[in-house]
């Protein structure tokens, strides 16, 4: 069992579906920061601003903190 707030390692390949859900998910958890705040910033929330599911976002970043690291990385990108 990983590490609390070690970084998940269950994206190995991933396709086009993959990546489309991961975006979708990074801009669902900027849009959430943006009119929610932190404290807003639940899974549930996301996923459902997303239109996915909770799990995918674990799935994916392992935890809501590394999804909200992923959201300011790509808004740093952004800049």
């Amino acid at each position: 069992m990983a590490k609390s707030g070690a970084p998940s390692n269950v994206m190995v390949g991933g396709g086009a579906r993959s990546a489309e859900t991961r975006r979708l998910l990074i801009e669902a958890a900027v849009d959430v920061l943006k009119s929610d705040g932190y404290a807003g910033a639940s899974a549930r929330v996301i996923a459902e601003r997303a239109g996915s599911n909770q799990g995918l976002i674990f799935y994916h970043f392992g935890s809501v903190a590394n999804l909200l690291l992923a959201a300011l990385d790509s808004v740093s990108a952004a800049a």
